[in-house]
């Protein structure tokens, strides 16, 4: 029985040891988290790109980009999270900027940076965006035409309400959009041609225009400012029905630019929405992810913004596209026919820098007066509101040799610029 007793306890023993053994041999495998990247830096030019990144890494890899950088730098992972790729967005300044991903592993970080160009382009207060094109010549009934075109993919770099500028070797030669909704069409003045992109383009399968009498393109652009909004979503009983509503409060809602195009962009094309309190009413759904309305005085004058949205609609995020532009003008009286008769006018220097489509404002010291533009088809005249009078630059304006309005009933011009 000893035996037994003897033999049990050793086995017992033998086994601890065994077990011991065991647990050692677990320490020794632990893990040691490495990593070795295929590169930690970067120096990128100014136009928007991404870099890839091979992880090399024996654990799991975090991203984090830091919370200054979030606006210009995202990160994605491939080929089963062992590539990063970080993708950048145009500098829409002329510093440079640097930007950092965090690669946490384990218990430790790693910088990642990318140093960004400053862009030359940029103009203080304004985003600048490079639009790609290509020039083609076709044959049409035997005759060779010129043909200037902007893919889908180009288009959609570009808001709805930007200035789109087109820079020519010279302002020889025309230009003229085919198929767009209101006529575009002119020369290059001062060795650019400028016009407003409007919803309907930005919702067209690209863009394509003839050229004829030499005119020649050597880049284009699309120039705006732009400002985030902050929203809320919120849903409500009305008359035991859940109605769902999206609210700009007054506050934010101060911080849009009158005539300024606000965009809300949508996670999908789904649902609709309609503005509350609106006048005309404004409703639809989002055309590729995006529902775009203009932001009006009226609008500006209420108590921020709030609008029913049905069906699915998702906003995830809600943004205003502006331009202005100050132009220089000249007040005078003239002599007609033994009566003194006052001028506004602005030289065809200054709108050059006149988009077509967009708005020209007269700013006014009040609302007394009128204001009648010479030499305009249809006839433009009218009296302030609020202190501006406002109209729509068109082809044949940009056609002309600067503008002339006559001043009448005590009408007093303060200021001239243009807007979207």
């Amino acid at each position: 029985m000893k035996k037994y007793r003897f033999l049990f306890v050793l086995a017992f023993v033998f086994s601890g040891l065994l077990m011991f053994s065991s647990c050692e041999d677990d320490m020794e495998e632990l893990i040691i988290p490495e990593i070795n990247p295929s590169e930690t830096h970067f120096d990128v030019d100014y136009k928007e790109g991404e870099v890839s990144i091979e992880l090399n890494s024996n654990v799991i890899v975090y991203t984090t980009i830091d919370s200054e950088d979030k606006g210009w730098l995202k990160y994605k992972y491939q080929d089963s999270c062992k590539t990063l790729v970080l993708t950048y967005f145009e500098n829409d300044t002329t510093a440079d900027r640097i930007g950092h991903a965090l690669l946490t592993y384990g218990d430790s970080i790693l910088d990642v940076t990318i140093n960004q160009a400053g862009n030359p382009n940029a103009i203080s207060g304004k985003k600048v965006v490079d639009i790609g094109y290509e020039i083609t010549t076709v044959d049409y009934g035997g005759t060779a035409v010129t043909l200037f075109m902007v893919s889908t993919e180009q288009t959609a770099k570009i808001p709805v309400g930007a200035i789109v500028e087109i820079q020519c070797s010279s302002d020889e030669g025309t230009i003229m959009f085919i198929g767009t909704e209101s006529e575009i069409s002119g020369r290059p003045v001062n060795g650019k041609f400028n016009f407003v992109w409007t919803a309907a383009m930005a919702a067209g399968d690209g863009l394509m225009a003839r050229l004829d009498g030499g005119f020649n393109p050597v880049s284009m652009k699309a120039l705006y400012s732009q400002k985030s909004h902050l929203f809320e979503l919120m849903t409500v009983d009305y008359g035991g029905t859940p109605v769902n509503l999206l609210q700009i409060s007054a506050e934010e809602a101060a911080n849009i630019p009158i005539g300024s195009i606000v965009t809300i962009e949508c996670n999908s094309d789904n649902g609709s929405i309609m503005l509350i309190g609106t006048e005309p009413m404004i409703m639809g759904s989002p055309v590729n992810g995006k529902f775009s309305f203009t932001w009006t005085a009226t609008m500006a004058a209420g108590e921020g913004l709030l609008a029913r949205i049905d069906g699915g609609f998702d906003p995830k995020v809600i943004y205003s596209i502006s331009f202005k532009t100050e132009l220089a003008y000249e007040i005078t009286t003239v002599d007609y026919g033994g009566t003194p008769v006052t001028l506004f006018m602005a030289a065809a220097e200054q709108t050059a820098n006149i988009p077509i489509g967009a708005s020209v404002v007269i700013e006014c010291s009040s609302d007394e007066g009128t204001i009648m533009l010479i030499g305009t088809d249809p006839m433009v005249m009218g009296s302030p509101v609020n202190g501006e009078y406002v109209f729509a630059w068109t082809t044949a304006m940009a056609a002309g040799d600067g503008f002339m309005g006559r001043l009448d009933g005590g009408v007093e011009p303060i200021g001239l610029y243009c807007r979207n």
